[in-house]
């Protein structure tokens, strides 16, 4: 399957189908409500999240945290002239801090997985 951050991946996307599935496309935030419909629905973490899933426990899949999943990672950024600031620097070390780790742990029933890699891990 090709992918590209600008366009977003469609069936028709699909380059080999050699068990010949048959796929549908459907809107991502139906997929909580017509998972009984289909043998398996793709389903967004955030989205499945809000549909009372829990992508680790749920889910028969859940993808690996590497460069192939950069697109869907959350990432705290700052204009250039502030990347020395040392109030936004104290703000990324306390996201990354146990306390605040544990709330979103609790939060979101520990179905959100911190990534600490540079951006540089991600092009």
């Amino acid at each position: 399957m090709k992918s590209s951050m600008a366009t977003p991946v469609t069936v028709s996307d699909i380059t080999e189908n050699p068990h010949k599935y048959q796929f549908k496309q459907i809107n991502d935030m139906t997929g909580q409500s017509i998972l009984n419909s289909f043998d398996a629905v793709f389903i967004s973490n955030s989205v499945a999240f809000n549909g009372g899933l829990n992508v680790l426990k749920d889910s028969i899949y859940h993808e690996t945290i590497n460069k192939d999943m950069r697109y869907n990672i959350n990432i705290i950024k700052t204009a250039k002239k502030n990347e020395n600031n040392k109030e936004l620097k104290k703000l990324v070390k306390l996201f990354h801090s146990k306390e605040i780790q544990e709330y979103v742990g609790k939060k979101f029933d520990h179905k959100k997985v911190e990534v600490k890699k540079q951006v540089s891990y991600l092009k």
